[in-house]
């Protein structure tokens, strides 16, 4: 199944084909995760390995989309999941721990004083 196709699909695949390639967040965190969860330290991590799901259904589903879409500079589940990131070295800036680390340089007062 592919999205492009102009095909008719019945209403259970067109609820099981955007339930499949949907980042939920309504999950309930355990214990140990509640804290860092309601103040935002996970939500990178989570969504960066929930989206693996979606470039591997892209993938499977329709490749040469898939390869374009890496091309593209905006982000794509292609490029933003956690192994191309990993592929890339980009892997600590894009979770947040180098971002937390460096948030003092990236005030645009500090970076215009330097």
């Amino acid at each position: 199944m592919t999205w492009s196709s102009a095909r008719r699909m019945s209403q259970k695949e067109a609820i099981a084909g955007v339930s499949e390639t949907f980042v939920n967040y309504n999950f309930l965190a355990g214990r140990d995760r509640q804290y860092p969860e309601s103040a935002g330290l996970l939500w990178f991590w989570n969504y960066k390995i929930r989206i693996m799901k979606i470039a591997a259904y892209n993938l499977r589903h329709n490749p040469l989309r898939s390869l374009l879409m890496t091309a593209v500079p905006v982000g794509s589940p292609m490029s933003d999941n956690i192994g191309s990131m990993w592929a890339s070295g980009d892997l600590p800036w894009s979770m947040g721990v180098e971002m937390g680390l460096n948030s003092f340089h990236l005030n645009p007062w500090v970076n215009g004083l330097r």
